[in-house]
């Protein structure tokens, strides 16, 4: 379970940051969690 569970917060962290870069105009660098 624990490692599902880490797997779906991974999977939802690449999308929000996704979102985020395709959003602003600029290209920040990912910060780290």
């Amino acid at each position: 379970m624990s490692a599902y569970i880490k797997v779906a917060r991974l999977g939802e962290a690449a999308a929000l940051r996704a979102c985020g870069r395709s959003r602003l105009p600029l290209r920040r660098p990912a910060r780290p969690p």
